[in-house]
């Protein structure tokens, strides 16, 4: 080391025009050459010998080299050597004396800056020599700096035009799918069947999100419908998760709670080919038109991270657009449902008109042709003649206030205006009353009316008058088609926790391929009343929308030519006990 050490080599540093390491074994020339250098203003370390420098530039970086080229162990020429290989090629100044001096030339060959000899007979020589070096090792520090800025700035810049090319790739993908959707919206607007517009779609939905499945869920005639479209194949179970996903999105979204007991699932399986992809994610967006939640659009697929912010933005765009074409397609079907009854109704109404035409023509006219009978002869006639005349226009009226009573309470169902005013009774009176009043009739047939009804029946919930006309339709009937001398069961009880009534009789019966027209408007079957009373075909299908309102059930048995059994059930409410 030399003499002034190194415990304000930090001055130093600060204050240097350079760092300088001398190697020198002379230690007369080192501190010859150590004052004149810090006087000059260098940061200046001395060393020994070949290695010991060596070991010097491997700890600190220097700017300038001076070495002897005789020194025992590593001489300046393989100290030379070492500094081209290993340490960024400083410049090396040799110091050599006039019997080494072709050496030293040899050297700059190998790369040495320059050369001094000794004896120093001039300073300023070997301070001209190093301010060059400095110059020059300056320069080069400043060219690699500069190298390396560059090289940092081309590959930022190249970084720049891959994320530009990028960018560039995105836009491009993102001017696409909006095209596409462009087109979607087409379908969308044009389309006023939903399943039709869903099926237009999946072409559009495969080439943006590329899905395993996507579907739209959506009401449809007071039922749910979800349309899942199937793009891959799928693990079992993986259709099962996707429904259950549905249903509780929708039913987080709306008021709704929606489970698998009001929905519609439909499967569509369209003959694309798709590449394979990571597992997917699941995605929704809902349905809306103001406030009200219309559906659900849901998708299956793998979207990468990059382009998942611009996929999930696309996703509501078409989700928007759809949320109007699913609002018009469901006022459409609307639309078309009250046309389609406006028109059953319009036909009812004819159908109504045209037997009443009909079937009223034939009363009306016997009650004319009789009236005018007792008003031209009513002096000529005997007593019991005109009561007899009398007793057919009273029976013909009242046959028309039947049919015409019928024909009012059937509109009034079939318009939907039927109202029912329940309450919870005991239904034992109205049996005994509708009993009561079947046996004046069935008297007049000599036919004997039976009454088989359970003591202590429970209390149910219905509208009594209502009631009361399906007893009196199913007691007339079957008064009606039993011929004289027959019987007629009237029979009530509690038959698997329901309230059961039935009217059983010994009558003509009904064949067996007619037994579907029963409960049917205007249907008539080829049994023919045995006293020749008339029938509008009305009475049991106004009794069957009776009893269906009360969430009951109506039905029939018979064997032809031997009679007969009308039966319907009724619940009983769970919170009333039976008496």
């Amino acid at each position: 080391m030399n003499s002034n050490g190194k415990n304000d080599s930090g001055v130093r540093e600060m204050q240097s025009k350079g760092r300088i390491l001398i190697a020198e074994d002379n230690d007369t020339i080192q501190k010859l050459l150590t004052r004149l250098l810090i006087s000059s203003g260098y940061y200046v370390v001395a060393a020994d010998n070949g290695t010991q420098a060596r070991n010097e530039l491997a700890k600190e970086k220097f700017d300038i080299l001076l070495s002897d080229i005789l020194m025992p162990g590593m001489g300046g020429i393989d100290l030379l050597k070492e500094v081209k290989s290993n340490f960024d090629d400083i410049p090396v100044i040799l110091i050599t004396g006039n019997q080494s001096l072709d050496t030293a030339k040899e050297a700059i060959r190998w790369g040495a800056f320059d050369y001094i000899t000794k004896p120093f007979s001039d300073l300023s020589i070997i301070l001209h020599a190093v301010n060059r070096a400095i110059t020059r090792s300056l320069l080069e520090q400043e060219k690699r700096d500069l190298i390396q800025e560059l090289d940092t700035k081309n590959a930022h810049l190249k970084h720049v035009v891959q994320e530009l090319d990028y960018n560039n790739a995105r836009l491009d993908l993102t001017v696409n799918d909006l095209e596409i959707a462009m087109n979607m919206g087409q379908i969308m607007s044009s389309e006023l069947k939903i399943g039709e517009m869903a099926e237009g779609l999946n072409s559009g939905m495969v080439e943006i999100f590329s899905p395993y499945a996507w579907g739209i869920l959506h009401a449809r005639e007071g039922k749910f419908n979800l349309e899942i479209f199937k793009n891959r194949e799928w693990d079992e179970g993986f259709q099962e998760k996707i429904i259950e996903r549905v249903l509780s999105d929708y039913s987080s979204h709306s008021s709704v709670s929606l489970n698998r007991d009001n929905l519609i699932v439909e499967i569509h399986t369209p003959p694309l080919s798709m590449k394979e992809s990571p597992a997917p994610q699941y995605y929704s967006v809902p349905l809306k038109s103001c406030d009200d939640v219309l559906g659900l659009l849901f998708l299956s697929a793998y979207i990468k991270p990059d382009y998942e912010r611009t996929k999930k933005h696309l996703l509501k765009l078409i989700a928007n657009q759809l949320s109007g074409s699913v609002q018009r397609a469901c006022l459409f079907m609307k639309l078309e449902h009250q046309n389609q009854e406006l028109k059953r109704l319009s036909d009812f109404k004819d159908e109504i008109l045209s037997i009443a035409a009909h079937d009223l023509r034939s009363p009306i006219a016997a009650i004319e042709m009789t009236a005018n009978l007792l008003y031209s002869y009513a002096d000529k006639m005997t007593p019991e003649e005109k009561q007899e005349s009398l007793a057919g226009i009273l029976k013909k009226s009242r046959h028309m206030i039947k049919m015409l009573n019928e024909m009012l309470s059937i509109s009034t169902i079939e318009s939907g205006n039927l109202i029912l005013n329940k309450k919870i009774i005991n239904i034992e009176p109205i049996l005994k009353e509708y009993f009561a009043t079947a046996s004046a009739l069935s008297h007049t047939k000599n036919i004997k009316l039976i009454y088989q009804v359970d003591e202590n029946l429970p209390q149910v919930d219905v509208d009594g008058d209502k009631l009361g006309e399906v007893l009196s339709n199913l007691l007339t009937n079957a008064i009606k088609y039993t011929n004289p001398g027959g019987k007629v069961f009237f029979r009530a009880g509690v038959r698997d926790s329901r309230l059961e009534v039935s009217v059983e009789d010994t009558g003509v019966g009904i064949k067996e391929k007619e037994l579907e027209k029963l409960f049917k408007k205007f249907s008539r079957t080829s049994s023919r009343p045995t006293g020749g009373e008339t029938s509008t075909g009305l009475g049991l299908a106004i009794a069957k929308k009776i009893v269906e309102m009360h969430g009951g059930n109506i039905w029939a048995e018979s064997e032809y030519g031997k009679g007969s059994r009308f039966s319907f059930s009724l619940p009983i409410p769970d919170k009333i006990d039976k008496k």
